[in-house]
């Protein structure tokens, strides 16, 4: 019976925390895609062929994937282009799903 409680009641917490994450998360998305970074999202070749809805979402979940990540380079000075092709990797494994999958995630570290 408590474990059932603690599980409820995390849950509802998550979501409380999650629907505070939402509203950042639709500035986010509604903010345009730098030009800059088109060059670095076309790198990433599972990118080519998209809709426009998904090339817009798409879009939408790299900038969210860069603003809630922290990007930690480890032997090497970390540019645009290395976080840009990360989160486009990212974004394009949840372009069907929720950016939130990746909620779990707060650091990346590239080699």
């Amino acid at each position: 019976m408590f474990g059932r409680f603690v599980r409820w009641l995390g849950h509802k917490m998550a979501g409380a925390a999650h629907r505070i994450d939402e509203k950042k998360r639709d500035e986010l998305r509604s903010t345009p895609f730098p030009d800059a970074y088109h060059p670095h999202v076309s790198e990433v070749a599972q990118t080519a062929g998209l809709t426009a809805e998904q090339r817009a979402k798409l879009h939408g979940d790299i900038l969210i994937f860069l603003h809630e990540k922290q990007f930690v380079g480890v032997d090497l000075e970390l540019a645009d282009r290395h976080r840009v092709i990360v989160a486009a990797t990212a974004a394009i494994l949840v372009l069907g799903r929720h950016i939130s999958q990746f909620d779990h995630v707060q650091e990346i570290r590239i080699y």
